[in-house]
């Protein structure tokens, strides 16, 4: 009788840290997912392509020719 409570608490015990495992993994793969989303998010903010752009810079360098 000792003993089948013994088991069933280390069974309950193995379970607690199993889900709590998953739990911790859940949450490890959410912050990965949100640091890739705010990295790609500033990279592009930091690094902006495409013709936009070329015609900022464009209008930059007629504004400062514009200064002299």
């Amino acid at each position: 009788m000792v003993i089948a409570k013994r088991e069933a608490r280390s069974e309950k015990r193995e379970a607690r840290s199993e889900k709590r495992e998953a739990r911790s993994e859940k949450r490890e793969a959410r912050s990965e997912k949100r640091e890739a989303r705010t990295f790609s998010t500033n990279k592009q903010k930091k690094e902006p392509s495409g013709s936009f752009f070329i015609l900022k810079n464009q209008l930059q360098f007629k504004a400062f020719d514009l200064l002299l």
